[in-house]
């Protein structure tokens, strides 16, 4: 009898939940409809985007006082081209260009606006000059007249032009002879030591002779300069320009009108969405809250209307390429999807934010950003509406005061750092580099990110996970993400995924951008998770699910060939099972391995004759020395690249040390804020395992902790806490650092969902008290 009143009562469920889908479709439909005409009609009316057949001339110019193949050389060549497009070669080159009667209406402008580029071929003395038109005779004429032009340019101001080549030579001569002077010293060293068969001294002696080869080729473009004419400083490697065709733009509107349906249908469900979210409802008794279908409120408008102007948006950008507007529309309704479904931002995060290190976004300046910026810059506006702002009355601490103040005072004392580097800079460092014109103030603010934004994680994510299913799917996206990375570490050779680093003769795997240690730390990292979940998994299924992950985990960092990362792994793993099974004497199991390292082989990798690295003590003292220019407020936060080119002896220009590196930056005062921040997040990270009550919270508070140790280890090696900028790539290193503190931030936001748990457990649903797969009950 129970069974039919079920039934029937699954029966009236299914029937009353499809009349309300009914009346929501009767209610939202006009508008999915009208979505889906205004994207058509709009594609159906707008333009292809026309453009006639153009016409490229190349003419390649070859410097012959360089090689082309240094720094100094390719300033050299680059000279060359940036005097092909200076406005009194192009203007001369103009008034030539008037004699014929299809360039009358020509002016300069014309000429500098794309008619004519000129650019340097990677890793040669080759000037590519270019120039379009309408015809190939046009565009054939155009770049043999620039060309012409800058001959006459310089037999004009010829002295001008060998003063500013010589310049450059000189500058190159007395850099290579310096990095001689270095290298050959290095080398004596290394056989007194007799370490001549090391691999170490041969990349050296590899060095030296191309330095010397380069010397060779400085002073023979010194003696042409000297002795030879004018007309062997350029040449044309072919007297005719090589025409090539570039044809129209070809007429995309029949795809688009194919596209434009599922681009209108993507908009319309989600305004209706979005819309949905702001019309009343009611709890029915017994029954889930059920729409009210009344009139609309003028916000419901207002959101239709916005996306009906972003629909239209769409369509605009679907002549460019169709596709576009199918991924604008994606990316739109995403980023809606994030505001009102705010636990998904974070695991979009980590799944995206790390891999993209290896996509930036554009070229020039915008080549050091990358998707993770921009999907770290979404979840501060949706923290700071959804979280921050509605509880803005209540005065809800963000971030306990044991780590606020710590940090801030890093944060104060990274700024000071440079703005006294600016006010009393070293007159022998050079704030720039040498192979870039990206100025000090950015690599100063790309520092300040790195000091600010990091920290912010801590705060965020207390505030984004709010329940333990919310903990859960982070997790879950750290696991799937790192596997991602152990897999490529695993299969590298099939794969291809190769750095150009070689130790014992073996590629060291690059994943995703990360290599060595970087990569083994960042695959501990995620597999930490994994091994613990092993740990306090409940059932047998999840113990082997967990632990098959577990295995290709740590047989990922073995094979990232990061030394560092495997000392950290056995510490990690050490202190894990130590904490869970409370026997301190599992350290002579997890110890054993450590035995492998006497066998040969294995123990070559830590051998300074067999493999690179022993040139660390070197640099280490390189870094006592740059931290002694400016002992009390350091050489600047971000800076240590720029002094470690002058007062280095090796030139890496990172410390590849932690500690030193703040040290040096930052000063004293860096140094005690640093080891301050590492006490009181080891400590908080303690209280929270201890203080967890449900197996979710501990696995979670036990994984950082066994990563904590790590942390601290590897930070005499590289700086794997609080990155520098001086390690380059821009905002990169505040990416891949970024997975660190969310972790920390998840073991923060414990106690928050853990306590909602105990004061709601009647308003969750079926679905939400189910627990994961393999983990013992979420709540005590």
């Amino acid at each position: 009898m129970e069974q039919k009143i079920g039934s029937r009562g699954r029966n009236v469920d299914g029937f009353l939940t499809g009349l309300v889908g009914i009346r929501f479709i009767r209610r939202w439909g006009w508008f999915v409809f009208l979505s889906i005409l205004l994207n058509t009609v709009c594609s159906y009316y707008i333009p292809d985007l026309v453009s006639s057949t153009t016409y490229r001339a190349t003419l390649q110019v070859q410097v012959h006082a360089v090689a082309g193949t240094s720094v100094q050389g390719k300033a050299t060549t680059a000279f060359f081209a940036s005097l092909l497009q200076s406005p009194g070669v192009l203007d001369l080159a103009l008034t030539r260009l008037h004699a014929y009667p299809q360039f009358k209406a020509y002016v300069l402008a014309d000429l500098q606006n794309g008619r004519v580029t000129a650019t340097v071929v990677k890793n040669t003395n080759i000037v590519q000059l270019v120039g379009y038109a309408g015809s190939s005779r046009d565009a054939a004429l155009i770049v043999s007249t620039v060309y012409n032009a800058l001959v006459q340019n310089i037999q004009k101001d010829r002295a001008q032009v060998i003063e500013a080549i010589n310049a450059h030579l000189n500058a190159e001569l007395e850099q290579v002879q310096a990095a001689m002077l270095q290298t050959a010293t290095t080398l004596e060293q290394l056989k007194a030591v007799k370490q001549t068969t090391s691999s170490q001294y041969s990349l050296l002696a590899n060095q030296y002779g191309a330095q010397k080869q380069r010397l060779l080729e400085i002073n023979t473009g010194l003696a042409t300069l000297k002795h030879e004419g004018y007309d062997n400083l350029l040449g044309v490697i072919s007297p005719t320009p090589a025409v090539a065709t570039l044809p129209a733009a070809h007429a995309t509107k029949d795809e688009r009108l194919a596209l434009s349906p599922l681009v209108g249908l993507i908009m319309g469900l989600g305004g209706v969405f979005v819309a949905s979210r702001f019309s009343a409802s009611r709890l029915e008794e017994g029954r889930k809250r059920t729409l009210v279908f009344s009139f609309p409120p003028v916000v419901v408008i207002v959101a239709l209307g916005s996306y009906l102007v972003l629909n239209a948006g769409c369509a605009l950008l679907m002549p460019i390429f169709p596709l576009l507007g199918l991924i604008g529309a994606i990316a739109i309704n995403l980023v809606a999807l994030l505001f009102w479904r705010i636990s998904f931002a974070l695991p979009l995060y980590v799944l995206v934010a790390s891999p993209s290190i290896a996509l930036s976004l554009s070229s020039g300046i915008l080549s050091r950003l990358y998707i993770g910026n921009m999907l770290f810059a979404l979840i501060i506006c949706i923290w700071l509406l959804r979280i921050v702002l509605p509880q803005r009355k209540s005065r809800q601490i963000l971030l306990d005061r044991s780590l606020f103040v710590p940090l801030l005072c890093l944060m104060l004392v990274g700024l000071s750092s440079i703005i006294y580097s600016h006010i009393f800079p070293d007159p022998n460092v050079s704030y720039q580099y040498p192979h870039s014109t990206v100025s000090i103030m950015l690599v100063n603010v790309s520092e300040m990110m790195i000091l600010v934004g990091l920290p912010m994680f801590l705060a965020i994510v207390p505030g984004l996970i709010r329940s333990s299913r919310d903990a859960y799917l982070l997790l879950l996206s750290f696991v799937g993400v790192g596997m991602l990375y152990a897999l490529g570490c695993i299969f590298a050779v099939p794969l291809g995924l190769h750095s150009k680093e070689v130790i014992l003769g073996v590629l060291r795997p690059e994943v995703f951008g990360a290599e060595s240690s970087a990569l083994g730390s960042l695959i501990l990292l995620f597999g930490s998770l994994a091994i613990t979940q092993t740990l306090y998994a409940s059932h047998w299924r999840g113990q082997l699910i967990w632990g098959v992950l577990s295995l290709l985990f740590c047989l990922g960092v073995i094979m990232s060939f990061g030394r560092e990362a495997w000392i950290g792994l056995f510490l990690a793993i050490f202190v894990m099972i130590a904490l869970r099974t409370r026997n301190w004497f599992v350290l002579l199991v997890v110890l054993v391995p450590f035995v492998l390292l006497l066998i040969p082989g294995v123990s070559d990798f830590f051998n300074p004759e067999r493999t690179y690295g022993s040139d660390r003590v070197k640099i280490w003292q390189d870094a006592i020395t740059i931290w002694l220019k400016s002992p009390y407020m350091g050489v600047g936060a971000g800076n240590f690249q720029f002094f470690d080119r002058i007062y280095g002896s090796d030139k890496v220009g990172v410390a590849h040390n932690q500690y030193l590196q703040m040290l040096a930056e930052t000063g004293i005062q860096g140094l005690f804020c640093l080891i301050w921040i590492l006490v009181a997040v080891g400590v908080k990270a303690l209280k929270g395992f201890n203080a967890a009550r449900s197996p979710l919270g501990k696995s979670i508070a036990l994984a950082y902790i066994g990563y904590y140790v790590s942390i601290l280890f590897g930070g005499f090696f590289t700086g794997i806490f609080i990155p520098s900028a001086a390690a380059g790539g821009g905002t990169g290193p505040f990416v891949v650092a970024s997975c660190r503190w969310l972790l920390l931030g998840l073991v923060l936001s414990i106690p928050i969902w853990e306590q909602q748990g105990k004061e709601q457990p009647a308003a969750m649903t079926p679905e939400e008290k189910m627990e994961p797969p393999g983990v013992a009950p979420l709540h005590s």
